[in-house]
């Protein structure tokens, strides 16, 4: 049965169907009266007839690359196919090390995105990394290219034993980016302890969530919700952690 969508305008779909199947079909309405139109007119006589077909075109993807990395990075990544992207994934590595293989999250508008706060140690040199998505048909298209890495510069690396650098401090929210309703925790640690205020504010500069805690470090969780209540839209947002002699500023993505 195909379904009113409003005025005169019906709807349905066809399932069950693979690459190369022959589709024939006619369609029937009737009145009241019992009265019955099909179109074509000779019905299951003479029925449209349509091929299914596959999708042999490879995503079409685009990023613009990183040249240098320090403790955050957001990839971002635009992901296009007629027959639907299936998943978006980054690998990275340092050096010669092992590579990490993650999902990017979808963020609306064809946009994929994957938020990173590396822990590099004193003589990381480079951070190589590289894009590969994958359509509904199995297409793949990566970027720069298949078994080819982009190539970012390390910023360097305080040294914990020089007494001008203060005691480590770390701000990381995961995972990042959170999907809407997902509880997103929150990873602090500062100097000392001491009362320090935890805030979220959209990109007008708005507080949506704000909260206070007196440890050294520890871990505090936030539900999506605003002051008001309200789950907060999908969007960039700032985390910020604020005490007398810390603060610490970091992106917050909120995804679908």
């Amino acid at each position: 049965m195909l379904s009113p969508t409003g005025g005169y305008g019906y709807q349905g779909f066809i399932s069950g169907h693979a690459v190369g199947d022959t589709i024939r079909y006619y369609i029937q309405a009737a009145d009241n009266s019992g009265r019955k139109r099909s179109q074509p007119d000779f019905a299951e006589l003479d029925p449209h007839i349509f091929v299914v077909r596959g999708d042999a075109q490879a995503p079409v993807i685009s990023h613009n690359p990183i040249e240098t990395i320090g403790t955050e990075a957001t990839f971002v990544v635009l992901a296009e196919d007629e027959s639907g992207i299936a998943s978006v994934s980054i690998s990275y590595k340092i050096d010669d090390n092992p590579a990490y293989n993650q999902e990017m999250v979808y963020g609306g508008n064809n946009l994929y995105l994957y938020t990173l706060y590396p822990d590099f140690e004193q003589g990381d040199e480079y951070f190589y990394y590289s894009i590969k998505a994958e359509d509904s048909f199995g297409n793949l298209s990566w970027l720069p290219a298949e078994n080819q890495w982009y190539i970012a510069n390390i910023l360097p690396v305080s040294n914990p034993g020089d007494a001008s650098v203060p005691i480590a401090q770390s701000l990381k929210p995961y995972p990042n980016p959170v999907r809407r309703g997902q509880l997103l925790s929150i990873d602090y640690q500062q100097d000392k302890a001491e009362a320090a205020r935890i805030s979220i504010y959209n990109l007008r500069g708005q507080l949506v969530y704000e909260n206070t805690v007196t440890q050294k470090q520890g871990t505090i969780s936030w539900d999506g919700r605003d002051k008001s209540g309200q789950i907060s839209t999908n969007g960039i947002y700032f985390l910020q952690f604020k005490s007398p002699t810390t603060e610490r500023k970091c992106k917050l993505i909120i995804a679908h």
